[in-house]
């Protein structure tokens, strides 16, 4: 080797140490202001330290875990700047939707200071008014790259007088003098970490000594009577008793110390899973009626869930998380729809919902879900790997051509927990399954496949290869009839043979007429040529107000035509349509008068509630 080369090899090696020197350090400093909270804006300035590059992309999120749609909230990013250490300006260019590039000018630190306009509290983004600020972090903090796994330090400031506002968080959170700091271990635990900050009512309660928050935000200072309400003071207990249900099935609390966020609002709807907190929304009625309550605790159920399936294990395909694009798998239905097998199973377990009342529900669900023609189109692996564009992108065409990874997913997993007991004499179940991927992939450091799901169930309970194929990858009808006598259990038809008239359609008011939105396929509709954007004004020359269709086909039969009149882009057009026929009573899930022990005794553990008149079986799932 010549002298010009190993000078130049030593000069490259130097330059390599001194880039090392300069490498990224942390934490990431995050500084929000929330001054302008009243005018639904947040003011935030992240710094950057050990910058040794020309320049640093610095990104926001496409779109937030827990829900698979590409949301953008970049778009609602305003004056972003940066300056280096003298304050003075750096060059800012955006490079894509969600990218802005900034030249560094040689500073070993950067800022970069922006606003974002925080007025959606739907999809659980980010809200901010006089009452309070929330954010979700995938929606409010820029990152980059060689960042990411840094600690993050966010240090926030109330408005002015807002001496009656607090902190909840599922991070660690100290006071400091103008407010509060937090402190995450790197960028994905605090995008995983919602923040809520404001007037609130904190309720604590301990699960087998383990510190729970409920923290309840109503738009105001949370109203007395709300919280008085005999609702309201069962919810910790009841939250209380899914969490130790839920603990049962898995073993262990993944966690120090868990915070519900409860958004209380009219209309409000949805949560959303967080690593050690939930945010929940619902209205005020779910505090005075008992169903709307019951729908509340499954929703809370559903939520808790995730602790252990999505936030422990994850599908390969959502590790690690790549914020700037979708992640697909094809295990949503693992993720989410056996997360929704157990939501209500867990309440009747925990004594908070009838087994009769959950049958009701079961049956209502295989209903549904046969009378979808989208049941024969999309399999449950083509539905969760395409939950971007079509579960979340939702159009007229829908119920024909899509199910829900929700949904079918839960009753794919009903089949699933069946089989399991049905082959292992009710030794093992879905529990066994939940539990064992737990075990396995207790971080989502690394992410399971359908092998491994099928190689656990393989040595759990054999080969389910055949269930893969028909129930996972296929589009048949599953044999919810084989599968329920397991427990016991069979379905009936209400009414035996009646039917009432089908007209295939889905109709909504629009200016006093019947507007189509949906058109089932094949059925009625689809026969006379209707489509969804149809408005339709009068049948047999009457005039038709949505509000009195369903009053007209209780006065038809099955077979009857009608003589529809409709606009399509202005244009009065006429067609005939002949009502098909659909079953009149419900779909019901009850018990078999002829169960044999075997199968009263699967009833019970799979329930954890004792057959009805029979108090001396274990009900230990």
């Amino acid at each position: 080797m010549s002298l010009l080369t190993t000078r130049s090899l030593g000069f490259v090696i130097l330059a390599c140490l001194c880039t090392l020197a300069r490498a990224q350090t942390g934490p990431v400093r995050y500084r929000v202001d929330l001054s302008h909270a009243a005018a639904q804006v947040i003011s935030i300035e992240m710094t950057l330290e050990g910058v040794s590059t020309d320049s640093v992309d610095v990104r926001l999120p496409v779109w937030r875990p827990g829900l698979y749609a590409i949301l953008d909230q970049a778009g609602t990013i305003r004056t972003l700047k940066a300056r280096g250490p003298d304050a003075q300006p750096l060059d800012v260019v955006k490079v894509d939707k969600s990218t802005w590039r900034v030249t560094t000018g040689g500073h070993p630190r950067i800022r970069v200071a922006y606003e974002v306009w925080a007025a959606s509290l739907d999809n659980r983004t980010r809200h901010a008014d006089d009452t309070h600020a929330f954010m979700s972090p995938s929606t409010t903090f820029l990152y980059a790259d060689a960042w990411r796994s840094l600690p993050v330090e966010v240090s926030l400031t109330p408005p002015p007088n807002a001496t009656d506002w607090q902190i909840a968080t599922g991070m660690a959170s100290e006071p400091n003098a103008a407010g509060w700091t937090i402190t995450a271990p790197d960028f994905d635990v605090l995008v995983d970490s919602p923040i809520e900050i404001g007037q609130h009512h904190r309720t604590t309660f301990d699960v087998d000594n383990v510190p729970h928050e409920l923290v309840l935000w109503t738009g105001a200072t949370p109203s007395q009577a709300l919280r008085e309400t005999n609702l309201y003071t069962k919810t910790p207990d009841a939250i209380a008793a899914i969490v130790r249900t839920q603990k049962a099935i898995f073993g262990t609390l993944p966690y120090d110390r868990y915070v519900f966020l409860l958004h209380c609002y009219p209309g409000a709807r949805g949560g959303t899973e967080h690593l050690n907190s939930t945010v929940i929304q619902a209205p005020p009625e779910a505090f005075h009626d008992e169903a709307r309550h019951r729908r509340f605790l499954s929703l809370v159920s559903h939520e808790i869930f995730h602790t252990w399936n999505v936030k422990r294990f994850r599908p390969a395909g959502l590790v690690p998380y790549d914020y700037q694009k979708e992640n697909y798998t094809e295990l949503l239905w693992v993720a989410e729809g056996t997360t929704s097998y157990y939501e209500d199973l867990v309440l009747v377990r925990a004594g908070l919902m009838k087994p009769d009342d959950y049958l009701k529900a079961l049956g209502e669900s295989i209903d549904a879900l046969r009378q979808r023609p989208g049941n024969s189109v999309q399999s449950l692996r083509d539905s969760s790997f395409d939950a971007w564009i079509k579960y979340n992108r939702r159009n007229a065409d829908a119920a024909n051509s899509t199910i829900s990874f929700y949904d079918k997913g839960a009753l794919a997993s009903l089949i699933l927990d069946m089989s399991i007991r049905a082959r292992t004499g009710n030794d093992r179940s879905l529990d066994t399954l939940m539990r064992a991927l737990f075990e396995r992939f207790p971080n989502p450091d690394k992410g399971y496949t359908t092998d491994d799901v099928r190689t656990i169930l393989a040595d759990l309970a054999g080969d389910f290869g055949e269930f893969f194929a028909h129930a996972i990858d296929g589009t048949g009808d599953l044999d919810f009839e084989a599968a329920l006598r397991t427990c016991g259990l069979e379905l009936h038809r209400e009414k035996g043979d009646e039917s009432i008239p089908d007209s295939g359609l889905t109709l909504t008011d629009q200016g006093g007429a019947a507007g189509v939105t949906e058109v089932r396929s094949p059925g009625p509709g689809t026969n006379a040529g209707l489509i969804p954007g149809d408005v339709i004004v009068a049948v047999d020359a009457h005039r038709l107000r949505v509000a009195d269709w369903d009053k007209l086909l209780e006065r038809r039969t099955p077979g009857d035509t009608l003589t529809i009149t409709y606009f399509r882009n202005d244009q009065m057009r006429e067609t005939h349509l002949t009502l098909a026929a659909r079953p009149k009573g419900k779909l019901l899930v009850r018990r078999l008068k002829d169960a044999d022990d075997k199968a009263r005794a699967a009833y019970t553990t799979w329930l954890g509630q004792p057959w009805p008149g029979d108090n001396s079986g274990d009900t230990k799932p």
